[in-house]
């Protein structure tokens, strides 16, 4: 949402004797970027909310904990179906965002070529760029015996060996959900990765061979390079500090405790100095020094003075001056998040000045997230000069000089002051001290004047991490993302920065369910934390983005607090161009007198840019007004804690704010939802396990049918199946057969993770899963976030999961056999995926072509690898009555006779041998006949469909051998 004057600073603090200058930004037309929560001690605000939404569907529900056991069989069990020949043949494209990035906490600059740059996202993987960061491309590698071969895209550290080798840890350990001492933290990670050529990365497999080093490299925090000596290395782990003297091969833990063994515990930060004298480390809550080039033995606990106490912090962050190894500086933060001080040492590290004091809401750059975001550098040319990052800015100060914001998440992101929330690295070019790079949630930033103007470095740098999706008609796309607001690709909108899929934002904070209209493409949804909802009939441009809740909603809950919906809130929008229930009328009034069999255009309510037609069966007279179904129809469904708001008017701005109905009380936190595709019954799935099904809406039109709280009420409420204590992540249903219904359920170390009806429609639950069976087969256990049961086969379900795509033929198998899908995608988790359900083209319903050009496409969003499309099963064009298929001459299929009454016979080739498809649509893409050949050889076939049972008409003929399609037109008489 653009808002003005929403950050204007025009205060001076003094703090500690150090004048804090505020840097004074233009207020004119800025942006919020960054939706902060309400400060308030039980509210999981910012990333804290996050982490815990993404632990508890990863969790296993008994130990409350992710065990590393479960990670290595899933892997193990996904690299066993991967020698499976693939089933549907699957092949995703990345559909973005290209000009966004996200969660960023490692960068390198090539010493030998500052062209070169490496950058690792937090569940991205590796990327590289050659011209300066400027563009990015990602860097594939494989894993080892001891991950499966299976790599893992959790980068949180990297370095730069004395000879150039570039290494990068994995599993991102500074990401602990509210409170912190709950242990909970982010994706694990699978060891360290080297690479001595900087293109191809090896497995370090001494990182994760014993159980004692899968534990300890689970969590690679921070690595540091001896700058005089190759093969020494240092990682701070959650096994404490380890070092390398072999480029990698052995490792030992160098710091002491008092009884003499090595010091174990959260090792969150390590700095080595330029000369390679001082390493200084951060283990536990304590700091740990050593001035004799950190080798075993030689390391002293660092406990300054009472007052200058830069131990027992909650996370402690260091640098050292490349040019007076004795100048250390270190960035403290409370157990609650908040800054505790920031520190300098001049002489290695043995005693300490405050010189940022804690405690204040001038001067807080941690906000309340320092044990998440919290990063501090010194430029290498002045050892008196610190830059610092955390939540919300970037602070620079000089020694005699003052602390001055450099960088506001506040402002437009075109304004040179924009630096995204949330900064975790800061690397400086290594031959020029005024170029500076900070690696964030939003990505990569740079600046060429040591800090004071900024621009973005993202593109192509894809490691957005989506919680949601939704698609339009027309080819756009929109998502809710973490700390990177909901995002829409218009495919129509320009923006010239070079890339191929640009996004922009209609919405800030933490995004999460959002859809787009079929009907009217312009209109699109976007929800933030807790339950707030937004609209827009500009797709979210010009701040169009507006709440429509009505107080019947705003009076039982109070959106965006902790406790009122899910930390991602889910949604569900229905629409029909043609709804053969509706019960709403459209009144017209004619403007000339009207013949018998005369057709008049009717605009309709939802839909204004679309219109209903009408023909006359009587005269009428200028002036006489007719009402006429509207058979355009939506509904919007929303998911509290407890309870189910709908509104059948999602599309109609003209209600503002809409009407919205309670259709369902007692249904426990709401997690997922779905609607049948006539908009009949919707499925809602709670955090322990119940699926419910809301039926009877086809009657439903009335305020006072969809009012729970009213005596007529016509919708019935119905637990239709039970998982106790487990989290339903997704749920399909079948366009074709509502009563064909697919759940997915998450958590590590259960067995089984996906269940399916096929009489969800009349399903009451008579056991602990009612009438939903087990179908995991040989699929990988691990959680599954969602499905998709393909439009033309209920047979095929396709599964988004914590590792990549999997599918199968036949959900209805009693051992269904499953294969990974994951071409073209990465194993990442796939929490969203949508699927165009609604035919291409002509309409004969509306006698007129709707704006659907993507049918059958199906789309799946990534938790960092943004958004990727699947065109495998896009369905035919619809063609207008008379309407001619352009001449195919060099087509493969030849189809006689026609037209045809009886038998059709279909002639093609084929290049080599394989299985053919031949499907029968009509005209509004509605699948009315299937054949399957398999095993046919290469060449000429001939092959028969029996159509005597169709109706009259024109049909479209779909042949598909796997890797071409082709189509013709039939005529049926």
């Amino acid at each position: 949402m653009k808002m003005k004057n929403l950050f204007k600073i025009t205060t001076v603090v003094v703090l500690s004797g150090t004048i804090i200058g505020l840097f004074f930004f233009n207020t004119n037309e800025e942006k919020r970027h960054y939706i902060p929560q309400e400060n308030n001690p039980v509210y999981e605000s910012g990333f804290k909310g996050a982490a815990k939404w993404i632990h508890e569907r990863r969790a296993n529900q008994e130990t409350g904990t992710v065990d590393i056991k479960d990670i290595r069989r899933a892997h193990a069990q996904i690299t066993a179906l991967q020698k499976k020949k693939s089933g549907l043949d699957l092949s995703w494209k990345d559909v973005g965002p290209t000009n966004i990035g996200g969660r960023t906490r490692a960068i390198v600059v090539d010493k030998n070529n500052p062209d070169i740059m490496y950058a690792g996202g937090v569940s991205g993987g590796l990327w590289m760029s050659t011209t300066a960061g400027l563009s990015w491309e990602q860097i594939h590698y494989e894993g080892s015996e001891y991950t499966s071969d299976f790599p893992n895209l959790a980068i949180a550290s990297m370095c730069q060996a004395a000879n150039g080798d570039i290494y990068f840890g994995t599993g991102e350990g500074h990401y602990k959900p509210y409170p912190a001492g709950t242990g909970k933290r982010g994706l694990k990670g699978a060891g360290i990765w080297k690479s001595t050529d900087g293109e191809t990365f090896t497995h370090l497999e001494s990182t994760f061979d014993t159980e004692d080093a899968q534990d300890a490299f689970s969590y690679v925090n921070k690595l540091a390079a001896d700058p005089n000596n190759a093969n020494r290395i240092f990682a701070a782990t959650k096994g404490g500090l380890r070092l390398t003297e072999d480029g990698g091969q052995t490792w030992s833990n160098p710091v002491e405790n008092i009884a003499g063994g090595p010091l174990g515990g959260f090792a969150g930060d390590v700095k080595i100095s330029s000369n390679g004298n001082i390493v200084i480390a951060n283990i536990g809550n304590d700091a740990y020094v050593s001035h004799d080039g950190g080798a075993q033995g030689t390391y002293e606990k660092v406990s300054g003075t009472e007052d200058n106490q830069i131990s027992a912090a909650a996370r402690l962050e260091f640098d050292i001056a490349p040019t007076n190894p004795n100048y250390i500086y270190c960035q403290a933060s409370k157990g609650g998040g908040s800054l505790l001080n920031i520190y300098r040492s001049t002489d290695g590290g043995l005693n300490w000045e405050i010189i940022g004091q804690g405690g204040s809401t001038a001067f807080n750059p941690l906000g309340d997230q320092g044990t998440f975001d919290n990063v501090i550098a010194v430029f290498p040319d002045n050892e008196d000069e610190i830059i610092v990052g955390g939540q919300l800015n970037v602070w620079k100060w000089q020694h005699g000089g003052n602390w001055t914001i450099k960088s506001s998440s506040y402002v437009e992101e075109t304004s040179t002051y924009y630096v995204h929330a949330d900064q975790h690295a800061i690397t400086f070019h290594p031959n020029n001290p005024d170029i500076v790079y900070i690696g964030c949630d939003g990505g990569i930033y740079r600046s060429l004047d040591r800090g004071n103007t900024w621009e973005s470095l993202n593109k192509n740098y894809n490691i957005t991490q989506f919680y949601a999706i939704g698609h339009g008609p027309d080819g756009s796309i929109i998502g809710g993302t973490q700390d990177n607001g909901s995002l829409l690709y218009d495919p129509d909108q320009i923006i010239t920065d070079g890339t191929a899929y640009p996004y922009y934002e209609v919405s800030g904070g933490d995004g999460g369910y959002a859809a787009i209209s079929q009907i009217k493409p312009n209109i699109i949804f976007s929800t933030v934390y807790y339950g707030s909802l937004y609209r827009s009939e500009e797709q979210g441009e010009d701040a169009t983005m507006f709440p429509f809740y009505d107080g019947r909603v705003t009076s039982e809950y109070t959106v965006g607090e902790q406790g009122e919906a899910n930390f991602v809130t889910p949604i569900a929008l229905w629409e029909s161009f043609y709804d053969v229930n509706s019960k709403d009328s459209v009144e017209f009034v004619l403007s000339s007198n009207t013949p018998m069999n005369t057709t008049v255009q009717v605009p309709s309510e939802t839909s204004s840019d679309l219109n209903m037609t009408w023909t006359a069966d009587q005269f009428y007279m200028e002036g006489d007004t007719i009402s006429i179904p509207d058979r355009y129809q939506a509904a919007l469904a929303v998911g509290f804690n407890g309870t189910v708001f709908v509104t059948r008017e999602p599309l109609n701005f003209k209600e503002d704010p809409a009407p919205w109905f309670p259709v369902a009380y007692n249904v426990g936190m709401v997690e997922t939802m779905e609607w049948d595709a006539k908009g009949e019954n919707l499925f809602v799935a709670n955090n322990n396990g119940s699926l419910y099904r809301i039926s009877g809406f086809e009657n439903a039109y009335a305020d006072s049918l969809l009012d729970a709280d009213h005596t007529s009420f016509a919708l019935t409420k119905t637990r239709i199946a039970n998982f106790p204590n487990r989290y339903i992540t997704g749920i399909a249903v079948d366009p074709s057969d509502a009563n064909k219904v697919v759940v997915t359920l998450g958590q590590f170390g259960n067995p089984s993770n996906i269940y399916y009806s096929t009489e969800a429609l009349t399903a009451d639950e008579t056991s602990s899963s009612g009438t939903f069976e087990d179908k995991q087969g040989d699929l990988p256990q691990m959680p599954l976030y969602d499905a998709i049961i393909v439009w033309d086969n209920g047979n095929r379900v396709i599964v988004g999961s914590e590792y990549g795509i999997f599918a199968t033929n036949f959900i209805g198998a009693i051992t269904p056999s499953w294969t990974d899908e994951t071409n073209g995608a990465d194993y990442t988790a796939v929490y969203d995926m949508t699927q165009q359900i609604f035919p291409n083209g002509y309409n004969h319903d509306l006698k007129q072509f709707t704006p659907v050009k993507n049918h059958g496409h199906i789309w799946a969003g990534t938790h960092g690898r943004g958004i990727f499309l699947c065109d495998k099963f896009e369905g035919p064009v619809g063609i207008e009555p008379g309407e001619e298929l352009a001449n195919q001459t060099d087509s493969k299929l030849n189809i006689y006779p026609n037209p045809a009454s009886n038998i059709l016979n279909a002639e093609f080739s084929l290049d080599s041998p394989g299985n053919v498809t031949l499907k029968v649509y009509d005209i509004n893409g509605r699948l009315m006949k299937q054949r399957q050949f398999n095993g046919l050889l290469k060449g000429h076939h001939n092959k028969s469909i029996n159509v005597s049972n169709l109706s009259r008409g024109t049909y479209i003929i779909h042949i598909d051998d796997g890797n071409h399609v082709e189509t013709s037109r039939l005529v049926v008489n």
